[in-house]
């Protein structure tokens, strides 16, 4: 494996988003989803957790102004090899659009590993304070509509980061990690032996954001999507309630340089025997 080094460009991602969680991927759930939770090219499984789906309106990025939509399925095994234990797991976004230019959109695919895809987001909002987007590729094929509303009138204050220290941030406790894309290479970490078997599993980028925003709950009023370019969410169990934040500030941390497992199955996915009755309580079908 020959690897050089590349920049990244991270830095402070300002605007407003919604994030909402999906039910977790399981043999149960439906091919229209499953199907998005494969990730070619990589080793390591999909171990569990909550899905999540982000829709986000950056007013000022690395990239400029832009809106995004990403999907997540869960948590998939990795090695960190700065750890003594290298077993790990961290989410993995495996679908996403974007509304850059093509240039753009090759430097968040390098710098993040995410799959960014290119993409035209129209927006409206109604006299019921409910927000719809329309999200289509650039020849006018048809991806997916959301509507949403704001569900309370209290907010609050967001901030990963301690008051006491920047050391501490709850950022770390949800990282990302991503397959380099389109044959992007990077630098062997120093911490590898030249001759580690190790050197055999792909890199992969691992990074993770700290907030600061002002937060509410909302609700996805309506969906529609097109199962052919991205997980249909009126079939993937939508948690009751999100996250809407405004005055955001995201800040994007340069990543390490983690590698995927040699065999599939390294870290076994737990589910806890109350996780049925939880889920019955947190998720939702769109379509009820």
């Amino acid at each position: 494996m020959h690897l050089e080094q590349t920049v990244s460009p991270f830095g402070q991602f300002k605007g407003h988003g919604w994030v909402f969680l999906l039910a977790p991927v399981s043999a149960l759930s439906r091919p229209a989803i499953t199907r998005f939770a494969d990730h070619p090219g990589t080793n390591g499984s999909l171990v569990g957790g909550a899905g999540t789906l982000s829709l986000m309106r950056y007013s000022e990025s690395p990239f400029g102004e832009y809106d995004e939509i990403s999907y997540s399925p869960g948590s998939y095994e990795y090695l960190n090899i700065h750890n003594v234990r290298p077993e790990a797991s961290a989410r993995r976004i495996t679908k996403c659009y974007v509304s850059c230019s093509a240039d753009k959109i090759s430097l968040i695919r390098a710098s993040y590993g995410i799959p960014a895809e290119q993409a035209h987001f129209t927006w409206t909002q109604t006299e019921r304070h409910e927000v719809t987007t329309e999200i289509s590729l650039p020849d006018g094929e048809f991806i997916i509509q959301l509507t949403l509303a704001r569900a309370s009138l209290t907010s609050f204050t967001i901030n990963t980061t301690s008051l006491m220290s920047n050391s501490i941030d709850l950022g770390k406790l949800f990282p990302i990690a991503q397959p380099l894309q389109d044959g992007i290479q990077v630098t062997i970490p120093r911490v590898m032996d030249p001759y580690s078997p190790l050197l055999e599993s792909a890199p992969l980028l691992k990074w993770y954001s700290s907030i600061y925003g002002i937060g509410a709950a909302c609700k996805i009023v309506r969906s529609s999507t097109n199962p052919v370019y991205f997980p249909p969410v009126e079939q993937a169990r939508v948690s009751k309630l999100g996250l809407v934040l405004t005055d955001m500030v995201m800040t994007l941390k340069e990543p390490n340089i983690v590698v995927d497992v040699l065999t599939p199955g390294e870290r076994r996915r737990r589910r806890c025997t109350i996780a049925g009755w939880l889920e019955r309580i947190i998720y939702r079908d769109i379509e009820d």
